[in-house]
């Protein structure tokens, strides 16, 4: 087994550190429910991604629309996901909540690691005052 470079090894870490960044992150985002994609009039707005999860299930052609900002590790960035019932039409809301979680999640590793790595202050969530 060949060794890891040090290059290697740092980009491991500071994927890591966004990651549990990400997981630490705060989150502002509006929720919509396409009931029809083919019908774009048939958007509702959503409080919380478990109502709109359940009523995913009972559409057809449904989609969820999550766009927002988010902060976190020092850094600030925005999000726009969808998720559309025809790829996984048999999901269950449980699933999708999970899914829409690890994507959010995700997205902000993402943009973190984009952004350069979080800094270590707020990693932990809390931040000395000098």
């Amino acid at each position: 087994m060949e060794d890891p470079s040090f290059e290697n090894v740092c980009k491991q870490i500071l994927w890591e550190l966004c990651i549990d960044a990400a997981t630490k992150g705060k989150t502002k985002f509006s929720i919509l429910l396409y009931k029809n994609l083919e019908d774009p009039k048939t958007q509702v707005p959503m409080a919380t991604l478990e109502a709109a999860a359940e009523e995913l299930v009972l559409t057809e052609n449904g989609a969820i629309r999550i766009h927002g900002d988010w902060i976190a590790g020092g850094r600030r960035g925005n999000l726009d996901i969808v998720y559309v019932k025809q790829f996984s039409p048999t999901a269950t809301p449980f699933y999708i909540v999970r899914l829409l979680h690890e994507l959010i999640r995700l997205k902000i590793a993402r943009g973190l690691d984009k952004l350069g790595s979080p800094t270590v202050d707020f990693v932990d969530g809390s931040r000395e005052s000098q």
